[in-house]
């Protein structure tokens, strides 16, 4: 079909930027087309607002219109070998030269680091900083730059990461995001939407849940009183996972970073995928196990690729327990250490 050309000049409302609900219905519609828009994910949802809030006027003339036309793409450098949830014991050093800063470390976990153009990469500019957070700044690097190695693996999921190695890399200083040492406030910013789009996995999983119904209805599981009673405890969890991603785009905002809501969306959606999943092969029995080239499973094989993907969703991002003490802490004011 020949879709009809667009009009050379749009009115004021076309203009108008789209908000982050737009931005979920778009992904939800991909998702029933089984697409997906995780090539975009790090870029447009992360590193974009980011640039746009933070980035030198150099950065934004340069990269936006790259990531807007799909040229661009990120991943994220923050994981290291001895900081993982605890991103303020990151070491990767980033040292003043001239008008370069020279980066020196190592990253690890990295998805999207053997195909995106770019990172975001947390660095420590001050190796003495009064607090151990203070002295972090975020740079945007190509990935093309000298220095930069990348040593692609295979996850659980069949999806690939990759160990980042960073030996005497030059970036400019204009590529800095905010000032030097200022990175932990927009890095807060900054997980907080990489733990909302892991929220959004609730959009996955009511798919899912509706390939399951599908499916024991098509076998007269649906009439078992007992899977029944599962299914229907967790397809009320499903809705609640998508009220809670909901709840914390809604109230993200330029003058608030919602940390405490993302993480809650975050925690209980990895979680409930773990407990679908298993609920799924407890039904269906073994053959939901098997992937999608297997003849008769399933959903197609979405049970098991979303079982080993949970796995890692309960570490990305920060780890459930981390997570658990955010919003410990910051929602509900307890002390350090309930």
């Amino acid at each position: 079909t020949t879709l009809p050309r667009e009009p050379a000049r749009r009115d004021a409302s076309r203009r108008q930027a789209r908000q982050p609900l737009d931005q979920l219905a778009f992904a939800e519609e991909l998702l029933r087309a089984q697409a997906t828009d995780g090539p975009i994910l790090a870029g447009c949802r992360i590193l974009a607002p980011e640039v746009v809030a933070h980035g030198t006027p150099e950065l934004k003339e340069r990269l936006l219109p790259e990531l807007r036309a799909g040229r661009a793409s990120a991943c994220l450098g923050y994981s290291e070998p001895g900081a993982g949830s605890d991103l303020a014991s990151l070491k990767t050093r980033a040292e003043p030269r001239g008008d370069d800063y020279l980066v020196n470390g190592q990253k690890l976990w990295t998805t999207d680091g053997d195909r995106a153009t770019h990172m975001i990469l947390a660095a420590r500019t001050d190796p003495d900083p009064a607090v151990k957070h203070g002295g972090i700044s975020l740079f945007v690097v190509p990935m093309e730059t000298p220095g930069i190695s990348v040593r692609p693996s295979m996850a659980m999921y069949w999806h690939t990461f990759s160990t980042i190695f960073f030996d005497d890399v030059r970036v400019p200083a204009w590529c800095r995001l905010g000032p030097e040492n200022g990175g932990w406030r927009i890095l807060a910013n900054a997980l907080a939407s990489e733990r909302i789009v892991m929220g959004a996995f609730a959009s996955e999983l009511r798919d899912l849940m509706c390939r399951i119904v599908r499916e024991m209805m098509a076998c007269d599981l649906a009439h078992d009183p007992v899977a029944r009673a599962r299914m229907a405890g967790l397809a009320a969890e499903v809705e609640v996972a998508r009220a809670l991603s909901l709840r914390s785009i809604v109230l993200g905002g330029d003058r608030y970073v919602p940390l405490v809501e993302s993480a809650m969306a975050k925690v209980f959606a990895s979680e409930l995928s773990q407990r679908l999943t298993e609920a799924a092969i407890d039904t269906f029995g073994s053959i939901a196990t098997l992937d999608e080239d297997a003849p008769g499973v399933p959903t197609d094989g979405l049970i098991d690729q979303l079982l080993r993907r949970s796995i890692m969703m309960v570490v990305g991002g920060g780890t459930n327990e981390i997570q658990r003490n955010v919003i410990a802490q910051r929602g509900l004011g307890l002390p350090s250490g309930h």
